[in-house]
């Protein structure tokens, strides 16, 4: 490999990798990190489809005394520096998540009665991590479906699916 430009593209591309790996992961509507739309929500007024049209399909829908509850997440997750170390990593390796949870509290009637916002920051260790998202067993995707259809709003099952789990990962 005495070529100089395919030494140069060699390099380029193991750069690239790196690069790449050290990415951050972001998922969830990145509204939810926009306080200004919170200042638009009126208890009593704002209907679940206003919400839907502001914020997007909700994580999770659960049935409360008062109604329901919708949540949202939006997180963004960086490998820990220790993740590429050999040998240690695989023991020391995880990822930083900083996470928005959004709740949103409907009465009966499919309007709002209050709302909550908490920024959260947490690291989780790789391996325990994986294990939560092995053995999640909740099924929000079809909860929020459910809900979505009775309320004749759009609902997308890949963006579901894509977010299972996170609610356990972002602990």
């Amino acid at each position: 490999m005495t070529d100089p430009t395919v030494r140069a593209a060699v390099i380029a591309v193991m750069c690239l990798v790196l690069v790449s790996a050290c990415a951050p992961m972001v998922g969830g509507p990145s509204t939810l990190r926009d306080m200004s739309r919170y200042l638009a929500l009126a208890p009593g007024r704002t209907t679940k489809a206003e919400i839907h049209a502001q914020f997007g399909q909700p994580y999770d829908v659960q049935p409360t005394d008062e109604g329901s509850q919708w949540v949202y997440y939006f997180f963004v997750e960086r490998s820990s520096g220790w993740t590429y170390v050999p040998f240690a990593g695989c023991l020391a390796g995880g990822s930083d998540i900083d996470t928005t949870v959004t709740t949103l509290a409907f009465d009966t009637t499919d309007r709002l009665l209050r709302f909550d916002v908490q920024e959260r920051h947490t690291y989780k260790n790789m391996w325990v991590g994986l294990s939560e998202l092995a053995n999640q067993t909740d099924r929000p995707d079809l909860r929020v479906e459910q809900e979505l259809v009775r309320l004749q709003l759009p609902f997308d099952a890949k963006a579901a699916r894509w977010l299972h789990g996170v609610a356990d990962f972002t602990k």
